[in-house]
């Protein structure tokens, strides 16, 4: 019961136990929401719509360059790679700031 009254009142956290799950169901998004930012992107470029619209897929891969269908891949991997950084590095913050918390909450016990 004391537990119970503890969370009700605010003085067990329970986001330790939450972040991890969360860190993994975004770690595990960030690629399908590059993939469909990447796609959104490339729909609005007048260019690759209009070449889209007109011609079928296999003209479509033919008059677009390897290098460029290429370099589409090698920048979706980069932004996948660097937003799971940049989302690693948020929830270490997070976690390390309660962390801190914790600890100065048991210094200022004693």
């Amino acid at each position: 019961m004391q537990i119970l009254l503890d969370f009700i009142f605010f003085k067990r956290f329970i986001s330790l136990y939450v972040l991890v799950p969360f860190y993994y169901v975004g770690a595990v998004g960030i690629p399908f929401l590059c993939w469909f930012t990447l796609l959104r992107v490339r729909q609005k470029h007048p260019l690759v719509y209009a070449i889209e619209e007109q011609i079928d897929k296999l003209v479509y891969q033919k008059v677009i360059d390897k290098r460029i269908r290429l370099a589409f891949i090698l920048i979706f991997m980069v932004i996948c790679v660097l937003m799971e950084i940049m989302w690693r590095m948020l929830f270490e913050y997070l976690i390390a700031f309660l962390q801190i918390r914790d600890a100065l909450l048991h210094v200022k016990a004693f």
